[in-house]
């Protein structure tokens, strides 16, 4: 039997840059496992992303203190891979519809990326620059935030093969509903392919309550 590794913490100030590899709460995309020292005791928690950086909150005498945290740190496996703009670009994140999608400057390869602003999750694409780092864009509020700004986000990556009972599949909103499939979403979230009267393509955000796509380019968010 492997010898169990212990856990690792990082002290996180809140409004720190959100850190790599915390551990997510099970069937939750942006709560993490936090602890925080009340009169020297220990006190769990929950740490989330918030625009890149750390917010907390713990419970404490029927109250909710929100404070500086550590988050814990773990390889834990799942389907979202949490990196930083500008680290090494995985080589198992799920592409928009296995190709290469039509754009202005030709052929471009955009991987489903995950970002939170104001709290709120927003789809958009990744790409690797070609030394290999993290490039991203997503549209928001009538803005795009790209470049360093973005900090923290996640990108969806193709299960292990002990695990590839799973199995992605790009189609039309309404055939996907009709043939039985389930939308791959973050809350009312969920990314799009983009498609202009020019046969142009660009990897986006569905809002799922009023499906309206949209994605960030040229500094602002484009329906």
């Amino acid at each position: 039997m492997p010898v169990a590794l212990e856990d690792s913490w990082a002290f996180q100030p809140i409004g720190s840059p959100f850190p790599q590899a915390p551990v997510r709460v099970p069937g939750q995309s942006n709560q993490y496992v936090a602890l925080w020292y009340k009169h020297g005791k220990p006190i769990h928690g929950r740490a989330w992303n918030n625009d890149g950086v750390v917010e907390c909150s713990f419970p404490y005498n029927k109250a909710e203190n929100q404070r500086d945290c550590s988050v814990n740190f773990s390889s834990l496996n799942d389907l979202w891979y949490d990196l930083r703009y500008g680290d090494i670009f995985p080589p198992n994140a799920v592409q928009a519809d296995g190709r290469a999608l039509n754009t202005e400057t030709g052929p471009h390869m955009q991987f489903v990326a995950l970002w939170y602003k104001h709290g709120d999750p927003v789809f958009g694409r990744a790409y690797p620059s070609a030394a290999g780092k993290t490039c991203a864009h997503f549209g928001k509020n009538n803005q795009e935030n790209a470049g360093p700004e973005v900090g923290s986000m996640q990108l969806l990556t193709v299960p292990a093969a002990s695990c590839m009972g799973l199995e992605y599949k790009w189609m039309p909103l309404a055939e996907g509903k009709s043939s039985g499939w389930t939308v791959v979403h973050i809350g009312n979230s969920a990314p799009c392919i983009l498609k202009d009267e020019k046969g142009l393509e660009v990897l986006g955000n569905l809002d799922l309550t009023i499906e309206k796509a949209s994605a960030g380019y040229e500094g602002r968010e484009k329906l």
